[in-house]
């Protein structure tokens, strides 16, 4: 009898302990509790941007498993960062969101990325356009290449950021029921923030004039991905604000501005 509980204690003794949990592994369950929680398509690409960033830093230093992944090891993955302000604090915190979900998948005792400091912040206000600014700016829209249509399109889209401070991929989505008589009304896509305020003549005039009767959208833009809106915004601004009366810097993360800043 005892030689037989010797044999079994034996037996469970050379059962092998669990693998580590892989830090490829870990990812995929952490983006896809994140796409359960319904975030948006936008944070869930940043999310496989600083995945694939990871994952090289790891594989170029023969790094498997999280438990590899200490204070020391995260400290040197962020000497690779090439950012700085807002943008390096933003990519610790999805670092420590990371390793917290690890964390409480009992996948690792603790989590290292707590002790990573923050990284000092600059502040740079951002100032609005002056009306010099402004003026430049319309000219530059009516000097831009192509059809009057496009012309005018982009003199109201710069007219409605003037006017409404709305972001540009709210702007250029803006459809045209949201505007009631000669106010505008709606819920902002990024943060669902509602707006509700008055817009002047010049612009409901530059709206009327710039669009033709069919499309829903204010700026015709039917075909541009609700979820990505602002990148034809942004190429518009960049095309308009780089003609040669206007020469303004627009560069973004650089304390520099973008139309939202006329207010």
């Amino acid at each position: 009898m005892v030689r037989e509980w010797e044999a079994k204690d034996r037996v469970i003794q050379e059962v092998p302990p669990p693998e580590p949990k892989t830090l490829q592994s870990a990812w995929e369950s952490f983006i896809a509790d994140g796409t359960a929680r319904g975030l948006r398509e936008p944070t869930i690409k940043k999310y496989g941007y600083f995945r694939k960033r990871m994952e090289t830093f790891a594989k170029d230093r023969g790094l498997r498993f999280l438990i590899e992944f200490d204070v020391e090891t995260l400290t040197q993955f962020r000497a690779t960062w090439n950012s700085q302000n807002l943008s390096a604090l933003k990519k610790l915190e999805l670092l420590r969101a990371f390793f917290e979900f690890c964390h409480d998948q009992e996948w690792i005792e603790k989590n290292p990325a707590r002790k990573i400091k923050n990284p000092k912040i600059t502040h740079r206000p951002t100032l609005p356009f002056t009306q010099d600014e402004v003026l430049r700016t319309l000219v530059a829209c009516d000097e831009l290449q192509g059809s009057l249509l496009t012309r005018l399109r982009l003199r109201a889209l710069v007219l409605l950021l003037r006017f409404s401070g709305l972001r540009i991929g709210d702007a250029v989505t803006l459809a045209r029921d949201r505007i009631q008589g000669e106010k505008l009304f709606l819920y902002t896509a990024k943060t669902g923030t509602p707006v509700y305020l008055p817009l002047p003549d010049v612009l409901l005039k530059a709206l009327e004039t710039r669009y033709p009767p069919i499309p829903p959208i204010t700026f015709g833009l039917a075909s541009v991905n609700p979820k990505q809106p602002s990148q034809i915004g942004s190429a518009n601004w960049r095309n308009c604000s780089q003609r040669p009366r206007l020469r303004m810097d627009t560069r973004i993360g650089s304390g520099t501005r973008l139309p939202q800043s006329y207010f």
